[in-house]
Protein backbone atom coordinates (compact mmCIF):
# COMPACT_ATOMS: atom_id res chain seq x y z
CA UNK A 1 0.00 0.00 0.00
CA UNK A 2 1.26 3.57 -0.59
CA UNK A 3 0.47 6.32 1.09
CA UNK A 4 0.02 9.82 -0.78
CA UNK A 5 0.25 13.58 1.29
CA UNK A 6 -0.02 16.69 0.10
CA UNK A 7 -0.53 20.24 1.49
CA UNK A 8 -2.64 22.59 -0.47
CA UNK A 9 -3.19 26.19 0.40
CA UNK A 10 -6.20 28.95 -0.62
CA UNK A 11 -9.21 27.37 1.37
CA UNK A 12 -8.52 29.38 5.01
CA UNK A 13 -8.76 32.85 5.42
CA UNK A 14 -6.41 32.85 7.93
CA UNK A 15 -3.54 30.74 5.44
CA UNK A 16 -3.16 28.05 6.99
CA UNK A 17 -2.16 25.08 5.37
CA UNK A 18 -4.60 22.02 4.55
CA UNK A 19 -3.31 18.39 4.83
CA UNK A 20 -4.52 15.57 2.83
CA UNK A 21 -3.76 12.06 3.14
CA UNK A 22 -4.95 8.96 1.65
CA UNK A 23 -4.33 6.23 -1.07
CA UNK A 24 -4.47 4.51 -4.17
CA UNK A 25 -5.87 1.84 -6.25
CA UNK A 26 -4.69 -0.14 -8.86
CA UNK A 27 -6.83 1.98 -11.26
CA UNK A 28 -4.72 5.29 -9.47
CA UNK A 29 -7.79 6.28 -8.44
CA UNK A 30 -7.63 8.60 -5.26
CA UNK A 31 -9.05 7.42 -2.15
CA UNK A 32 -8.66 9.61 0.98
CA UNK A 33 -8.17 8.83 4.71
CA UNK A 34 -9.35 12.11 5.80
CA UNK A 35 -7.99 16.14 5.62
CA UNK A 36 -5.97 18.46 8.58
CA UNK A 37 -5.82 22.04 8.85
CA UNK A 38 -2.20 22.95 10.93
CA UNK A 39 -0.32 25.80 11.77
CA UNK A 40 2.74 25.24 9.74
CA UNK A 41 4.52 22.54 7.50
CA UNK A 42 6.97 21.45 9.99
CA UNK A 43 8.06 17.74 11.12
CA UNK A 44 5.73 17.67 14.15
CA UNK A 45 2.39 19.00 11.34
CA UNK A 46 3.29 15.94 9.31
CA UNK A 47 4.11 13.61 12.00
CA UNK A 48 0.07 14.03 14.00
CA UNK A 49 -1.07 13.59 10.56
CA UNK A 50 0.32 9.96 9.97
CA UNK A 51 -0.24 9.61 13.63
CA UNK A 52 -3.65 10.42 13.33
CA UNK A 53 -4.50 8.39 10.39
CA UNK A 54 -2.53 5.21 12.44
CA UNK A 55 -4.78 5.84 15.32
CA UNK A 56 -8.17 6.26 13.33
CA UNK A 57 -7.40 2.81 11.75
CA UNK A 58 -7.22 1.49 15.25
CA UNK A 59 -9.94 2.84 16.80
CA UNK A 60 -12.07 1.35 13.74
CA UNK A 61 -10.78 -2.00 14.40
CA UNK A 62 -9.36 -2.05 10.40
CA UNK A 63 -6.42 -3.80 9.38
CA UNK A 64 -3.03 -1.66 10.85
CA UNK A 65 -1.71 0.74 8.27
CA UNK A 66 1.99 -0.02 7.22
CA UNK A 67 2.59 1.95 3.74
CA UNK A 68 5.43 0.68 1.93
CA UNK A 69 6.15 3.76 -0.03
CA UNK A 70 5.43 7.62 0.25
CA UNK A 71 4.25 10.09 -2.58
CA UNK A 72 5.17 13.50 -1.54
CA UNK A 73 6.67 16.48 -2.84
CA UNK A 74 10.57 16.90 -1.79
CA UNK A 75 9.75 18.39 1.48
CA UNK A 76 12.34 16.99 4.35
CA UNK A 77 9.84 17.63 6.65
CA UNK A 78 6.96 15.26 5.30
CA UNK A 79 9.88 12.65 4.87
CA UNK A 80 10.82 12.93 9.00
CA UNK A 81 7.67 12.89 10.26
CA UNK A 82 6.53 9.98 7.73
CA UNK A 83 9.79 8.26 9.44
CA UNK A 84 8.66 8.22 12.32
CA UNK A 85 5.80 7.05 12.63
CA UNK A 86 6.25 4.57 10.02
CA UNK A 87 9.84 3.84 10.12
CA UNK A 88 12.67 3.95 6.82
CA UNK A 89 10.59 3.66 3.48
CA UNK A 90 11.08 4.75 -0.23
CA UNK A 91 9.85 8.57 -0.89
CA UNK A 92 7.94 8.60 -4.52
CA UNK A 93 8.73 12.34 -5.54
CA UNK A 94 5.73 13.19 -7.87
CA UNK A 95 7.11 13.57 -11.72
CA UNK A 96 4.82 16.52 -12.66
CA UNK A 97 5.55 18.54 -9.54
CA UNK A 98 8.98 17.74 -10.02
CA UNK A 99 8.90 18.72 -13.59
CA UNK A 100 7.48 21.88 -13.21
CA UNK A 101 10.94 22.87 -10.75
CA UNK A 102 12.99 21.91 -13.14
CA UNK A 103 11.40 22.98 -16.45
CA UNK A 104 11.58 26.86 -14.35
CA UNK A 105 15.54 26.41 -13.84
CA UNK A 106 15.50 25.70 -16.96
CA UNK A 107 14.58 28.42 -18.30
CA UNK A 108 16.02 31.28 -15.86
CA UNK A 109 20.00 29.05 -16.01
CA UNK A 110 20.52 27.28 -19.53
CA UNK A 111 20.98 28.95 -22.69
CA UNK A 112 17.75 29.21 -25.34
CA UNK A 113 19.40 26.56 -27.85
CA UNK A 114 19.79 23.96 -25.29
CA UNK A 115 16.41 24.63 -23.34
CA UNK A 116 13.87 21.89 -25.53
CA UNK A 117 16.58 19.00 -26.00
CA UNK A 118 17.89 19.35 -22.46
CA UNK A 119 14.25 18.89 -21.58
CA UNK A 120 13.41 16.02 -23.58
CA UNK A 121 16.63 14.03 -22.23
CA UNK A 122 15.12 14.77 -18.19
CA UNK A 123 12.15 13.24 -20.01
CA UNK A 124 14.09 10.05 -21.20
CA UNK A 125 16.02 9.67 -18.12
CA UNK A 126 12.57 9.09 -15.89
CA UNK A 127 11.35 6.43 -17.67
CA UNK A 128 14.83 4.46 -16.27
CA UNK A 129 12.97 1.35 -15.55
CA UNK A 130 14.75 0.33 -12.70
CA UNK A 131 17.13 1.65 -9.73
CA UNK A 132 20.43 0.09 -11.39
CA UNK A 133 19.33 1.68 -15.22
CA UNK A 134 18.54 4.71 -13.70
CA UNK A 135 22.11 5.09 -11.72
CA UNK A 136 24.10 4.52 -14.81
CA UNK A 137 21.69 6.35 -17.68
CA UNK A 138 22.24 9.66 -14.93
CA UNK A 139 25.75 9.11 -15.23
CA UNK A 140 25.64 9.12 -18.69
CA UNK A 141 23.12 12.31 -18.68
CA UNK A 142 25.36 14.36 -16.66
CA UNK A 143 28.49 13.63 -19.00
CA UNK A 144 26.83 14.61 -21.80
CA UNK A 145 25.47 18.10 -20.50
CA UNK A 146 28.17 19.15 -17.74
CA UNK A 147 30.19 20.85 -20.13
CA UNK A 148 27.42 22.52 -22.16
CA UNK A 149 25.64 23.29 -18.93
CA UNK A 150 28.29 23.12 -15.68
CA UNK A 151 25.82 25.36 -13.66
CA UNK A 152 22.64 23.80 -14.45
CA UNK A 153 24.44 20.17 -14.31
CA UNK A 154 25.61 21.40 -10.53
CA UNK A 155 22.02 22.19 -9.71
CA UNK A 156 20.39 19.04 -11.14
CA UNK A 157 23.08 16.74 -9.98
CA UNK A 158 22.78 17.72 -6.23
CA UNK A 159 19.24 18.09 -6.09
CA UNK A 160 17.47 15.26 -8.10
CA UNK A 161 20.30 12.57 -8.39
CA UNK A 162 21.30 13.02 -4.58
CA UNK A 163 18.48 14.85 -2.15
CA UNK A 164 15.42 13.83 -4.01
CA UNK A 165 16.10 10.52 -6.50
CA UNK A 166 12.85 9.02 -6.43
CA UNK A 167 11.30 10.99 -9.44
CA UNK A 168 12.29 8.07 -11.94
CA UNK A 169 9.30 5.22 -13.07
CA UNK A 170 10.84 2.09 -12.16
CA UNK A 171 11.38 3.50 -8.48
CA UNK A 172 8.33 1.22 -7.33
CA UNK A 173 5.82 -0.91 -9.33
CA UNK A 174 2.51 -0.60 -9.24
CA UNK A 175 3.32 3.22 -7.70
CA UNK A 176 1.71 6.09 -9.55
CA UNK A 177 4.49 8.69 -10.75
CA UNK A 178 2.49 11.41 -10.28
CA UNK A 179 -0.52 12.63 -7.43
CA UNK A 180 -2.74 14.40 -10.33
CA UNK A 181 -5.33 12.16 -8.40
CA UNK A 182 -5.00 13.86 -4.87
CA UNK A 183 -4.68 17.41 -6.96
CA UNK A 184 -8.50 16.22 -8.36
CA UNK A 185 -9.77 16.12 -4.84
CA UNK A 186 -8.30 19.42 -3.66
CA UNK A 187 -10.16 20.86 -6.91
CA UNK A 188 -13.55 19.48 -6.50
CA UNK A 189 -13.06 20.55 -2.63
CA UNK A 190 -12.40 24.29 -3.96
CA UNK A 191 -14.85 24.35 -7.14
CA UNK A 192 -17.90 22.29 -5.15
CA UNK A 193 -17.05 23.39 -1.43
CA UNK A 194 -15.46 26.15 -0.93
CA UNK A 195 -16.25 28.14 -4.24
CA UNK A 196 -13.11 29.37 -4.43
CA UNK A 197 -13.71 31.37 -1.37
CA UNK A 198 -11.09 31.73 1.89
CA UNK A 199 -13.41 30.25 4.44
CA UNK A 200 -12.74 31.23 8.54
CA UNK A 201 -10.91 28.36 9.99
CA UNK A 202 -14.44 28.27 12.41
CA UNK A 203 -16.49 27.73 9.02
CA UNK A 204 -14.19 25.11 7.28
CA UNK A 205 -14.08 23.13 10.45
CA UNK A 206 -17.31 22.92 9.72
CA UNK A 207 -17.06 22.20 6.39
CA UNK A 208 -14.39 19.38 6.48
CA UNK A 209 -16.99 17.16 8.45
CA UNK A 210 -19.13 17.15 5.67
CA UNK A 211 -16.84 16.36 3.08
CA UNK A 212 -15.14 13.76 4.96
CA UNK A 213 -19.14 12.35 5.64
CA UNK A 214 -19.83 12.34 2.18
CA UNK A 215 -16.41 10.54 1.18
CA UNK A 216 -17.84 8.07 3.79
CA UNK A 217 -21.66 7.71 2.48
CA UNK A 218 -19.79 7.70 -1.48
CA UNK A 219 -18.34 4.50 -0.19
CA UNK A 220 -21.25 2.73 1.66
CA UNK A 221 -23.44 3.12 -1.19
CA UNK A 222 -20.58 1.93 -3.78
CA UNK A 223 -20.59 5.36 -5.67
CA UNK A 224 -17.47 4.75 -4.99
CA UNK A 225 -14.93 1.85 -5.07
CA UNK A 226 -11.33 0.61 -4.42
CA UNK A 227 -10.66 -1.30 -7.33
CA UNK A 228 -7.73 -4.29 -6.52
CA UNK A 229 -7.42 -5.34 -10.08
CA UNK A 230 -6.72 -3.17 -13.15
CA UNK A 231 -9.43 -2.36 -15.30
CA UNK A 232 -8.64 -3.28 -19.11
CA UNK A 233 -10.58 -0.54 -21.23
CA UNK A 234 -12.01 -1.15 -24.46
CA UNK A 235 -9.14 1.40 -25.88
CA UNK A 236 -6.44 -0.64 -24.61
CA UNK A 237 -8.31 -4.02 -25.73
CA UNK A 238 -8.20 -2.55 -29.05
CA UNK A 239 -4.52 -1.54 -29.06
CA UNK A 240 -3.70 -5.77 -27.75
CA UNK A 241 -5.56 -7.08 -30.70
CA UNK A 242 -3.95 -4.61 -33.12
CA UNK A 243 -0.38 -5.75 -31.56
CA UNK A 244 -1.45 -9.60 -31.57
CA UNK A 245 -2.12 -9.21 -35.17
CA UNK A 246 1.26 -7.72 -36.18
CA UNK A 247 2.31 -11.28 -35.60
CA UNK A 248 5.56 -9.95 -33.59
CA UNK A 249 8.37 -12.83 -33.25
CA UNK A 250 8.63 -12.99 -29.35
CA UNK A 251 11.40 -14.59 -27.20
CA UNK A 252 10.65 -16.53 -24.09
CA UNK A 253 11.71 -18.48 -21.32
CA UNK A 254 10.21 -19.73 -18.13
CA UNK A 255 11.31 -18.90 -14.63
CA UNK A 256 10.14 -20.65 -11.00
CA UNK A 257 6.67 -19.78 -10.98
CA UNK A 258 6.29 -16.96 -14.31
CA UNK A 259 7.64 -17.03 -18.07
CA UNK A 260 9.59 -14.05 -19.20
CA UNK A 261 8.71 -12.83 -22.79
CA UNK A 262 11.37 -10.29 -24.87
CA UNK A 263 9.13 -7.91 -26.92
CA UNK A 264 10.43 -5.83 -30.03
CA UNK A 265 9.42 -2.26 -29.60
CA UNK A 266 7.87 0.18 -32.00
CA UNK A 267 7.82 -0.69 -35.51
CA UNK A 268 10.12 -3.69 -34.91
CA UNK A 269 8.90 -7.22 -35.90
CA UNK A 270 11.86 -9.50 -34.51
CA UNK A 271 14.95 -9.75 -31.88
CA UNK A 272 17.56 -11.12 -31.99
CA UNK A 273 19.70 -12.39 -28.62
CA UNK A 274 22.43 -10.07 -29.16
CA UNK A 275 19.98 -7.06 -28.68
CA UNK A 276 18.62 -8.80 -25.75
CA UNK A 277 22.07 -8.71 -24.14
CA UNK A 278 22.41 -5.40 -24.62
CA UNK A 279 19.50 -4.64 -22.88
CA UNK A 280 20.51 -7.13 -19.79
CA UNK A 281 24.15 -5.68 -19.68
CA UNK A 282 23.17 -2.23 -20.31
CA UNK A 283 25.85 -1.66 -22.75
CA UNK A 284 25.06 1.43 -23.60
CA UNK A 285 27.95 4.04 -23.59
CA UNK A 286 26.55 7.50 -24.32
CA UNK A 287 22.92 9.15 -23.23
CA UNK A 288 22.18 9.52 -26.89
CA UNK A 289 22.49 5.36 -27.17
CA UNK A 290 20.56 4.61 -24.00
CA UNK A 291 17.58 6.86 -25.50
CA UNK A 292 17.72 4.31 -28.47
CA UNK A 293 18.47 1.27 -27.06
CA UNK A 294 17.28 0.97 -23.09
CA UNK A 295 13.87 1.18 -25.31
CA UNK A 296 14.15 -1.05 -28.33
CA UNK A 297 12.88 -4.04 -26.41
CA UNK A 298 10.18 -4.75 -23.27
CA UNK A 299 10.62 -7.24 -21.19
CA UNK A 300 7.27 -8.92 -20.11
CA UNK A 301 6.68 -11.81 -17.63
CA UNK A 302 3.03 -13.71 -17.01
CA UNK A 303 2.55 -16.07 -14.31
CA UNK A 304 2.42 -19.89 -14.97
CA UNK A 305 -1.37 -19.76 -13.57
CA UNK A 306 -3.07 -18.50 -16.70
CA UNK A 307 -6.35 -17.13 -14.40
CA UNK A 308 -3.56 -14.84 -12.48
CA UNK A 309 -2.66 -13.22 -16.24
CA UNK A 310 -3.40 -9.92 -15.03
CA UNK A 311 -1.07 -9.89 -12.44
CA UNK A 312 1.45 -9.66 -15.37
CA UNK A 313 4.05 -6.90 -15.50
CA UNK A 314 6.28 -5.06 -18.63
CA UNK A 315 8.71 -2.55 -18.41
CA UNK A 316 7.41 -0.32 -20.96
CA UNK A 317 6.01 3.38 -20.21
CA UNK A 318 2.73 2.22 -20.85
CA UNK A 319 2.63 0.25 -18.02
CA UNK A 320 4.10 2.30 -15.70
CA UNK A 321 1.66 4.85 -15.98
CA UNK A 322 -1.51 2.27 -16.78
CA UNK A 323 -0.64 -0.86 -14.40
CA UNK A 324 -1.99 -2.50 -17.41
CA UNK A 325 -0.48 -2.43 -20.90
CA UNK A 326 -1.01 -3.88 -25.02
CA UNK A 327 1.87 -6.60 -24.25
CA UNK A 328 0.36 -7.95 -20.87
CA UNK A 329 -3.21 -8.42 -22.67
CA UNK A 330 -1.57 -9.11 -26.10
CA UNK A 331 0.63 -11.89 -24.85
CA UNK A 332 -2.45 -13.20 -22.64
CA UNK A 333 -4.44 -13.06 -25.98
CA UNK A 334 -1.74 -14.74 -27.81
CA UNK A 335 -1.55 -17.63 -25.18
CA UNK A 336 -5.33 -18.03 -25.37
CA UNK A 337 -5.47 -16.61 -21.78
CA UNK A 338 -8.28 -14.61 -22.42
CA UNK A 339 -10.24 -13.62 -25.37
CA UNK A 340 -10.80 -9.69 -26.68
CA UNK A 341 -14.32 -8.43 -26.31
CA UNK A 342 -15.69 -8.34 -30.46
CA UNK A 343 -15.71 -4.40 -30.55
CA UNK A 344 -11.86 -4.34 -29.67
CA UNK A 345 -12.14 -5.86 -33.41
CA UNK A 346 -13.91 -3.61 -35.21
CA UNK A 347 -11.12 -1.16 -35.87
CA UNK A 348 -8.20 -1.33 -38.73
CA UNK A 349 -5.24 -2.49 -37.94
CA UNK A 350 -2.88 1.07 -37.10
CA UNK A 351 -6.25 2.87 -36.58
CA UNK A 352 -6.85 4.47 -32.74
CA UNK A 353 -10.10 4.18 -32.01
CA UNK A 354 -12.50 7.13 -31.75
CA UNK A 355 -14.01 8.59 -27.74
CA UNK A 356 -17.32 7.63 -26.87
CA UNK A 357 -18.96 4.49 -26.84
CA UNK A 358 -18.78 1.99 -30.41
CA UNK A 359 -21.40 2.38 -32.92
CA UNK A 360 -24.56 0.24 -32.51
CA UNK A 361 -25.11 -2.05 -36.11
CA UNK A 362 -27.94 -0.27 -38.04
CA UNK A 363 -30.71 -2.68 -38.75
CA UNK A 364 -30.76 -4.92 -41.61
CA UNK A 365 -30.84 -3.63 -45.43
CA UNK A 366 -29.97 -0.26 -44.14
CA UNK A 367 -27.15 1.21 -45.45
CA UNK A 368 -24.75 2.60 -42.78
Amino acid sequence: MNLILHATYKLVWQGFPVLIVGTSDLDQQFHSFGIAVCSDEKTKDFTFVFRAVQDGVKKLYLQEINPGILMADGSGAIRNGFKEVFGEKPIVMCWAHMRRKVVKKIESMVTKIDQEDLIQDIDVLQLAQSDRIFAKASNLFIKKWNKKQPTFIEYFENEWLTLHRGWYEGIQHLTPSTNNGLESSNRVIKDENTFRERLPLSRFKILTFEIVEKWSKSYERNLKLFHDKQTVTLDIWTNSYQWVKLNKSIVSKKLDDAIEFHVPAGNELSISKNSIEIIKKMKWYSFDQYKIKAFSIWNVTLPMDETKWMDGQCNCPGFFKKFICKHVVGLAIRLNYCKPPPAAKNIRIGEKRRRGRPSKATKALLIQ
